[in-house]
């Protein structure tokens, strides 16, 4: 199998060379996989955000064999890629780091989000004050609610002066829905407020944003691209997504297969019956895994791992 077995907490062998090994304990429980969740970012998505026709079609070939795959995103229904949308099979994706799940139709108009969590209005907005009033234009803010993303005026302003570069940029501006205050804007939605979202100036704001978070709040934090920070409700993480939509779909949860590469990910593949780190992982992650890809996003390391995984079952 396109995997190479760890030793964690030290990593045994080269990250993406190609080399494959699967010893009999992981192939014993790849071969009692019944739900795969994937990552989107750094995982499925290529660096340039494709998803190649040879994963397009490992993944058919999975559901073709009665696995569930199920995309576990920080992303939300809004900024989901089309290739989601229409695959035979492929009915549910864990969002938001999963704070919601979604099921999916055949565009994005037939898909909705089918439960959710996260902070009330109030909290959130209150949050959002003190992190304007703390940090400023050194810090970029969106917030998520029922599938949307929203941000203000001011806050599209100073976006060109965040890490972020002139695509990114770009799909933000194109992504979020404007709102003329974001503070006053976010206490009057209907909550339940999925995320906060933060971009910053410089990696030393990170740093002390991470380090005011921790001091002032209990939230859970993360990140899905690298360079930004995510604020979830306690308690929320794509593992406890995907349980509730593994109980929903009849599945045990020590039946579930996920693979990811980012801090996001961390619960998830912890906790799984089987975790998968991508070999281009950060090496926290992939610490934390049972195996990992012989093959980075880049090369299709989804798509070979999910291959083999069918063949194993076809045994």
């Amino acid at each position: 199998m396109a995997l190479v077995n760890l030793e964690p907490p030290e990593i045994a062998g080269c990250a993406c060379d190609g080399y494959d090994l699967l010893d009999q304990n992981i192939e014993a429980r790849a071969r009692e996989v019944e739900l795969v969740a994937i990552d989107l970012d750094g995982t499925l998505f290529t660096d340039e955000k494709t998803i190649t026709p040879r994963t397009v079609a490992a993944i058919r070939a999975a559901l073709g064999s009665g696995i569930h795959v199920v995309p576990a995103t920080g992303r939300v229904l809004s900024i989901l890629p089309a290739e989601l949308f229409g695959v035979p099979g492929m009915e549910y994706a864990v969002g938001c780091a999963g704070a919601c799940v979604m099921r999916l139709g055949a565009d994005r108009a037939a898909s909705a989000d089918i439960h959710e969590t996260g902070m009330k209005s109030d909290e959130a907005a209150d949050l959002v004050h003190k992190l304007v009033a703390r940090f400023g234009a050194s810090v970029f803010v969106d917030v998520v609610c029922h599938g949307t993303i929203y941000t203000a005026v001011d806050q599209l302003d100073h976006l060109d002066r965040t890490t972020l570069d002139g695509r990114t940029q770009a799909f933000v501006r194109r992504t979020r829905r404007v709102m003329p205050n974001l503070v006053d804007g976010v206490r009057a939605l209907p909550g339940p407020i999925g995320h906060i979202n933060l971009f910053y100036t410089d990696p030393e704001v990170r740093f002390q944003l991470m380090a005011w978070l921790a001091k002032h709040t209990d939230y859970e934090l993360s990140n899905s691209l690298g360079w930004n920070i995510e604020i979830n409700a306690a308690g929320t993480s794509k593992w406890n997504g995907i349980c509730w939509l593994a109980a929903h779909l009849g599945v045990r949860a020590d039946r579930v297969l996920a693979i990811g590469d980012s801090a996001n990910d961390v619960d998830m593949i912890s906790h799984a019956w089987l975790g998968v780190a991508m070999c281009n992982a950060e090496p926290g992650i992939r610490a934390r895994a049972q195996a990992q890809t012989a093959y980075d996003n880049n090369h299709e390391g989804v798509a070979r791992m999910l291959e083999e995984l069918v063949e194993l079952k076809r045994d």
